[in-house]
């Protein structure tokens, strides 16, 4: 398994309970299969599976948060995954190697933004509304340059 089986048997057993949303954090991506680097779906493809179907019986919603790929990329996940919409944000290389963007021989369909090439990291602002969490996402650069801004709703 990715996590251990202990751990994922006790994360699925405190998601069952919640309904609130929740952030899973990992250090790789979640959803990195469309390249073969650094993640749990292209390390662990079967684990990553029953996670998901894990997770479509669940009651919290949760959003992905990750890094381990010396770019940043924000993706939506589509509702078929885990039969809601939600997102990954991955950041890193704030203090690491940032190599030239791996997009062009590995393209990722799912992506609604991304930088490589520049130490990056991200601040993310989260509110509880209503329907579910808005969440503002924002990339940035070492001297504070925006390298992409989003705002986000993960509905309940």
């Amino acid at each position: 398994t990715h996590w251990g089986k202990e751990q994922e048997t006790w994360l699925m057993r405190q998601l069952a309970r919640s309904g609130e949303p929740a952030w899973l954090v990992n250090g790789s991506q979640f959803f990195g299969g469309y390249s073969p680097f650094e993640s749990y779906e292209s390390n662990h493809p079967a684990n990553f599976r029953k996670m998901l179907t894990q997770l479509k019986k669940a009651k919290t919603r949760v959003i992905f948060a990750s890094g381990d790929r010396h770019l940043t990329e924000l993706m939506e996940i589509p509702e078929k995954e885990i039969s809601y919409r939600t997102y990954e944000l991955t950041t890193s290389a704030i203090h690491a190697a940032v190599f030239p963007s791996p997009w062009d021989e590995f393209p990722n369909p799912w992506q609604i933004s991304g930088r490589a090439g520049i130490h990056n990291y991200m601040m993310i602002t989260s509110e509880e509304t209503r329907g579910g969490l808005k969440l503002g996402v924002t990339a940035l650069g070492p001297a504070k340059e925006i390298l992409f801004h989003k705002e986000l709703q993960v509905h309940k």
